[in-house]
Formats: C-alpha cells, sequence, structure tokens
C-alpha cells in the first residue's frame, strides 16, 4: 500500500467468485511490478514448479507465528469518540493503518494508533462511496486515494486532513468491478487490476464485456499497456468481491492466480512481467479437480501456500469444512502441512482463515474487541502452564489494561523477506 513503485514491492489481489447454486470458486490475483533485467532474468530462469500433493507427508506441523514475522507489536487504537468503529478492511503501510466498516467512513490513524481523520464518507455525493475496496496513502505528496467496489475511478483525498479532491480525481478506461490499484505518484501513473466480467443478458450495466483484466495507465487515462481480458473474465455475479495485498519480496514479483472449483484444469499461480506485459505461470499443484472441494493457492515473500477445503453437503450445502493447509518453502522447494501458532499471545491458533484475514502483503494483521482479546489472555494464563515467568507477567499486564469501552486492539506484525 505504498505510494510509488518501489521495485521491492509486491501487490496481491484475492477474489472470490460466489455462484448462487452453492458453487464457490475463488480468484487470487497477486500483482507485483519490477522492470529489472534481474526481474527478466528470474522469469526466465524458474520453470513452472507443480507441488505433488500426496508425496507430502502428512504430518502436521506447528509453526509459530514469530517464524513468520521480523517485527510485532500490539497497538491500542485512541479512544476518542470518533475513532471508533468495527473493522471490516484494513490497508497498513510504514506509516499509517486505514480501517473500514460500513457505514462509517474510512479511519486514518498513525502506526501508534493515533486517530488523524475519517477520510470521505459513505454515501452516493461527491467524494462518497459504497465500500473501500482498496486504498492507499503517499506521505510525501499528503494524498490518500480510494477506489469503491464498483465504479470507473480512484477518488483522491487530502491525506491528513480526509477532504475530497475532485480535481484530482484518476479516472479508468471502464467500468471496473472491485478495481485495485497501485500509485506511482512520482511518474504519476498506476497499474489497475479488477474482474473483468463476460457481457451480461440481465444486467444493463454489463452489456458488454470487460475489454482489459488489468493495465498500467496515466494519470489522466490513458492506458500504457494491458493484459486483455478475456481468458480471465467471469460470468456477472454480485457475491464477488475482492481482497488486496501488497508485500515486499526480493526479487520483485508481481503474480496473479486464478482459481475456479468448476474448471477442469488446476489452478496456477502466475508472475507478471510488467517490462514484457506477460503472464508466466509459477506455481501449480496436481490435485484432481472435485467440485465438492475449494482449492486455493497464495504467494508470500518467502513460501506458497496450498490449502483446501471441501464442502459439507450432507450437514449445510453452504458449510466449508476445514482440510489442510501446505506451505512450500519458495527456496528449497520443501513442502509440509502446517497450523499457525501465535506465539507472542502464549501459543493460540489461529483459524483457518488465518492467511485470508491476517496476512496482507509486508504485514501481519489481526485485531481483537478488548473485552475479545481479555477472554483469551484469560483463558491462555489458566490453561497454559508452559508459559515462561516473563511471557506470564507480559500477557497479564497487558490483560489488566484492557477495559470494555476501549477501542479495538490491533495486533501487527512485519513479514519476513529473508529466510
Amino acid at each position: 500500500m505504498q505510494g510509488g513503485f518501489n521495485p521491492s514491492c509486491i501487490l496481491i489481489v484475492h477474489l472470490i467468485y460466489v455462484d448462487m447454486k452453492l458453487f464457490i470458486s475463488s480468484l487470487f490475483l497477486i500483482f507485483c511490478v519490477s522492470c529489472s533485467s534481474r526481474q527478466e532474468d528470474r522469469s526466465e530462469e524458474e520453470p513452472l514448479y507443480t507441488l505433488d500433493v500426496s508425496s507430502v507427508d502428512k504430518t502436521v506441523c506447528e509453526i509459530p507465528l514469530s517464524d513468520l514475522l521480523e517485527s510485532f507489536e500490539i497497538v491500542k487504537l485512541e479512544n476518542r469518540p470518533e475513532a471508533f468503529s468495527k473493522i471490516w478492511s484494513w490497508f497498513i503501510d510504514k506509516d499509517f493503518i486505514g480501517l473500514f466498516s460500513r457505514p462509517d467512513p474510512l479511519k486514518l490513524f498513525t502506526r501508534e494508533g493515533k486517530f488523524i481523520c475519517s477520510i470521505g464518507g459513505v454515501g452516493e455525493g461527491p467524494g462518497e462511496y459504497f465500500s473501500v475496496i482498496h486504498a492507499s496513502f503517499d506521505k510525501s505528496y499528503n494524498r490518500a486515494y480510494l477506489s469503491d467496489f464498483r465504479g470507473n475511478k480512484i477518488k483522491v483525498y487530502e491525506l491528513s486532513s480526509g477532504t475530497f479532491l475532485p480535481e484530482e480525481t484518476i479516472l479508468l478506461p471502464e467500468q471496473c468491478r472491485f478495481p485495485i490499484f497501485y500509485i506511482d505518484s512520482k511518474e504519476k501513473e498506476l497499474a489497475v487490476f479488477h474482474v473483468p466480467f463476460h457481457a451480461s443478458k440481465i444486467n444493463t450495466r454489463y452489456k458488454e464485456p470487460n475489454v482489459n483484466f488489468g493495465w498500467v495507465q496515466d494519470f489522466k487515462g490513458n492506458v500504457l499497456q494491458a493484459i486483455p481480458a478475456e481468458q480471465y473474465a467471469v460470468p456477472v455475479d454480485f457475491g464477488s468481491s475482492v481482497h488486496f495485498d501488497m508485500f515486499q519480496g526480493d526479487p520483485p514479483v508481481f503474480a496473479v492466480h486464478l482459481a475456479d472449483i468448476r474448471a477442469t484444469r488446476n489452478d496456477t499461480l502466475y508472475h507478471y512481467d510488467k517490462a514484457r506485459n506477460e503472464l508466466i505461470p509459477r506455481f501449480t499443484t496436481n490435485l484432481p479437480s472435485d467440485p465438492l472441494y475449494l482449492i486455493k493457492v497464495m504467494e508470500t515473500p518467502l513460501y506458497y501456500y496450498a490449502y483446501g477445503q471441501k464442502y459439507t453437503v450432507e450437514l449445510n450445502p453452504e458449510y466449508l469444512e476445514k482440510l489442510w493447509t501446505i506451505q512450500v518453502n519458495k527456496s528449497t522447494k520443501e513442502a509440509k502441512y502446517v497450523k499457525v501458532i501465535n506465539d507472542y499471545l502464549g501459543g493460540t491458533e489461529f483459524e483457518f482463515s488465518f492467511f485470508l484475514g491476517c496476512i496482507g502483503g509486508n504485514y501481519f494483521f489481526k485485531s481483537y474487541e478488548p473485552l475479545e482479546l481479555k477472554d483469551l489472555l484469560e483463558g491462555v494464563l489458566q490453561n497454559n502452564t508452559f508459559l515462561s515467568d516473563k511471557k506470564r507477567r507480559e500477557l497479564t499486564k497487558l490483560k489488566d489494561s484492557l477495559h470494555e469501552n476501549d477501542n479495538n486492539v490491533l495486533l501487527i506484525g512485519k513479514l519476513k523477506t529473508r529466510y
């Protein structure tokens, strides 16, 4: 979520397409930018890696969260009345924390949890939006950039006050669903990716199919290069949603993953070479296609992940049962079944949605309401007899500092970029 095409940044987009006939397909789009010859060399040297799932030892390994993070902090949000809000989506960089949940506007905080301002508002008026799909904060230019879940523009605001700047609105070349973007303020360019739709005979808004799946454009709306939408387009369905992430990597990667449980092929994660405007296959599995399974793959700076769930039709057609998560070391290709334990909080296990809800780009993020976290800590202190005296004192102090009327508490960690 940093402003500018930092050559060590990765963008991840995660799109989930929901079919109303009880089928769910997932589209994970991970995008990264690099113009260097180093990126081109890496693209040519690394072949597609296919994970042989049957060869992975079935033993489930517990991974402490500290093994994935290079830093960790607990942030208590300021208790000013205007700073309170539930948290539906989050956007973090080295300077700011952006939190959004309807019907409240996006709330902007410092990394220490001090409230700065509300940006724009929910509604249909100037500078308002239905929902914030992606936000980018540029401290150097004092700008905040927001995209709505549907539309053809990126709205621009003054970062320090949240004031809408209509004259700086960035127009997109077509109607988008869940547009996500990466801003280069210095060059006045941005990369945009969205959910491309087929033409719809029912929804008049999408009578024509989307032209592009992703593109690079200037601030005036001129498309500089693009990936056509044709082979990536999905049927129009408003149960769809998008999740956007950025993370640092070395060397930089721009990756795309398309998953569809109704397809007969295995899902593949691609890297996007911006210099050549090409998608290059990088990671897939040899899992057989099964309409009762939802298999997802994703990428972080150091690992690929493949994880699956199963429809329990006999119990509840809409319920997905947790199956497994496999972690693949990108350097050695060592693969193992894993579950992540939060050793910072005394060994609590994360729910299966850990990778969907808690890892985004450069960061790990988890929010708690104060009493929720207090109850969790009381359970840890009571049941975990292996805590060191130091950790027990630390968790007790945190527990005693939490009060019912406090704002949310955030756990934020920086993902490792080196083994």
